[in-house]
């Protein structure tokens, strides 16, 4: 039974196998058992086998029976990794210090002119 009622699913929980689901924000949810149902459906051990074939010459020697495997496999855990060469940027080597020259630094350096283009009032003045 799927219902957001709380007392329908408190009055439904003593119903036995009767189950009980409800919506959440994460999504549909079943309810565990009650305890009238789980006492309902009787113990869970053993009822899957029968007591007379649990008594039964092969069941006692199953583990005689059945091979137990062992392996020597052993996984190896990943070590920790340096870090990728092709993703580190390479050390750049310094050249060695040159002496300035002292004859170049004495004269003053020649200024250079700004080349501009002509603008749209120049351009009327020079008659183009």
């Amino acid at each position: 039974v799927a219902t957001q009622d709380r007392a329908l699913r408190t009055a439904l929980a003593n119903v036995p196998g009767a189950p009980l689901l409800f919506a959440s924000l994460n999504g549909l949810h079943l309810e565990q058992p009650s305890e009238t149902a789980k006492a309902a459906a009787g113990p869970a051990d053993g009822g899957a086998v029968p007591d007379h074939e649990r008594a039964s010459e092969p069941l006692r020697d199953l583990d005689k029976i059945t091979p137990k495997l062992r392996t020597n496999v052993r996984f190896r855990r990943s070590k920790a990794k340096g870090p990728n060469p092709l993703a580190s940027k390479k050390k750049i080597k310094k050249a060695p210090a040159q002496p300035a020259e002292t004859a170049s630094s004495t004269e003053p350096k020649r200024k250079r002119k700004r080349k501009r283009s002509k603008s749209g009032g120049e351009l009327e003045e020079a008659g183009i």
